[in-house]
């Protein structure tokens, strides 16, 4: 960066980056350091965060799997068929949702 003066302007004028230095104005750390602090911190919180999310969703699927199968094997006498239907129903919803998960956090 050349120091030289502007046209019209007087020879008293200062060099861009002392100006800075006056309004305390300081440049951003790079790019680089930034994003390795902001992952660090983060990226345990947010794994947790999933981790805790796709245990949530196998046992509730699962969960209300078996007692919507149940449930339908008292009423209608069926007893253990509605009960494994159901189960496997609740099962393939948890993959699905654990895919769409970890779609989300692959991103």
């Amino acid at each position: 960066m050349s120091h030289e003066p502007i046209k019209g302007a007087s020879s008293d004028d200062k060099p861009e980056e002392f100006i800075l230095e006056e309004l305390e104005i300081s440049a951003p750390p790079p790019i680089e350091e930034k994003v390795v602090a902001e992952s660090s911190h983060s990226n345990g919180w947010s794994s947790l965060a999933y981790f805790t999310q796709i245990g949530f969703t196998i046992a509730v699927s699962v969960l209300l799997g078996v007692l919507i199968g149940r449930f339908l094997d008292r009423r209608l006498g069926t007893d253990p068929w509605l009960l494994l239907l159901f189960s496997l129903l609740g099962v393939l919803v948890a993959l699905y949702y654990i895919y769409r998960i970890s779609k989300r956090f692959s991103k």
